[in-house]
């Protein structure tokens, strides 16, 4: 009786499944990476904006607690004392002094409440950051 040589090996069926089944894997990390990523710059995007809001309410808030007197407010401008604050509807943007201090914003209001009592709105796409302050004049 004679030997059939020994083959080793893998078969066509096999290499096929092996590549198939690494190919499903490959499709599905990349779309878990691209997600992930895609997500991530979103964040960013949202947190810097935010952030950017935040210092403009911020720097707004000290102007008119430093000024102590009520802003002036027409159409897009703001006075409140030397500072001028104009709001830019084409380019989206506040300036200040002719500064640009902030971009991405839609809306951005300074509503009385009371004589002395001020609400501070200002709204991107995504997010509204508003407050209300308190104006105590020096007598």
């Amino acid at each position: 009786m004679s030997k059939l040589p020994d083959q080793r090996g893998l078969t066509l069926m096999e290499v096929l499944a092996a590549v198939t089944i690494t190919s499903i894997i490959s499709v599905l990390i990349y779309g878990i990476l691209f997600n992930s990523k895609e997500q991530y710059n979103t964040q960013t995007e949202k947190n810097e904006q935010l952030s950017d809001m935040s210092y403009a309410l911020k720097v707004i808030t000290k102007d008119l607690r430093k000024s102590g007197t009520a802003p002036e407010i027409n159409l897009n401008t703001i006075k409140i004392g030397e500072e001028e604050y104009v709001f830019n509807t084409s380019l989206n943007s506040i300036s200040r002094n002719g500064v640009e201090l902030i971009q991405h914003i839609i809306d951005f209001k300074i509503e009385p409440i009371t004589e002395n009592k001020y609400k501070i709105l200002i709204k991107n796409t995504r997010e509204n950051v508003d407050t209300e302050i308190v104006i105590r004049s020096e007598h």
